[in-house]
């Protein structure tokens, strides 16, 4: 096993090798089983997001191989917005992400795009899939595209599958059922996986940002739209209850849920006394 990082995270302790993802070539591919690129050992969400369309782009070099690795991407509708943060227009982001994916299979890549929601992919890369699997989709059902799935599997059934159960979709319209046997080293819910592997990881200092220093907000504000937003209100209505632009609102909501996910808690809402502190937002599409 590999682990790829933010040149910025010094890791002094680890059971495999650590490198710098600027240091990823196409070649590792062959000299490891697993390669992971996970959020622990980055600053923030976007500079993981950022590295893992790096680590694509690279292994896009590949021109020959002896075996084919299987590129997981968890949680893909973000990597594929990531690219707004990279490319100038929704335009050529959506390219970038379509070239990506049908081109995989030319550089010994096997693509796996893993979402909560199938239509928060653009339907462009959606139809290069040769295969879509299906998990418990619980009260909201199959998109409309698959709605004749259930002439074939009881909708009740299929909105109850178990964790390891799964309806296969292929290209050719066939249909098949599959299990996924658990593996003892599967990640717990409620577990640190990094200090369960045995890995001891440095970040850098904050950088100093206040909500002072994001179009003039203070903590209270912050607060308020983050608290707003999770309670259900759009980015736009959000907005226009606190005087601020929609990418302000945005911007906020992103750099809380950064700070979750590299400190466990966002520190303006704990100082503040907010019950989201220590709690992501999810981001509606």
């Amino acid at each position: 096993m590999l682990l790829l990082k933010s040149p910025r995270v010094e890791v002094h302790r680890s059971p495999c090798p650590v490198i710098d993802y600027t240091d990823f070539s196409h070649p590792l591919l062959e000299e490891y089983d697993i390669i992971v690129n996970a959020t622990p050992l980055y600053t923030s969400v976007q500079e993981e997001l950022g590295a893992a369309r790096e680590v694509f782009v690279r292994m896009s070099a590949r021109l020959s191989w002896s075996r084919v690795a299987a590129a997981v991407v968890r949680e893909a509708q973000d990597l594929f917005t990531s690219r707004v943060y990279a490319y100038e227009g929704q335009k050529e982001t959506k390219g970038v992400g379509v070239y990506m994916v049908r081109k995989s299979r030319h550089f010994g890549v096997a693509t796996l795009l893993d979402t909560l929601k199938e239509t928060s992919i653009d339907a462009d890369i959606r139809q290069l899939s040769d295969y879509v699997l299906f998990k418990g989709v619980g009260v909201w059902g199959l998109p409309a595209a698959f709605k004749w799935v259930y002439a074939y599997v009881d909708p009740p059934s299929l909105a109850t599958l178990p964790k390891n159960r799964c309806v296969v979709v292929p290209r050719n319209t066939a249909l098949g059922y599959g299990a996924v046997p658990y593996v003892a080293w599967h990640k717990k819910e409620p577990e640190n996986i990094v200090a369960a592997a045995g890995i001891e990881v440095e970040k850098p200092p904050e950088d100093g940002f206040t909500p002072q220093k994001a179009a003039g907000i203070d903590a209270e504000t912050h607060v308020g739209i983050v608290e707003s937003y999770a309670l259900g209100m759009s980015m736009a209505a959000t907005a226009l209850k606190y005087g601020v632009s929609s990418a302000t609102v945005k911007s906020h909501v992103w750099r809380h849920n950064d700070a979750v996910a590299r400190e466990t808690r966002c520190g303006i809402c704990a100082a503040e006394g907010s019950a989201l502190a220590g709690e992501a937002v999810n981001v509606r599409r």
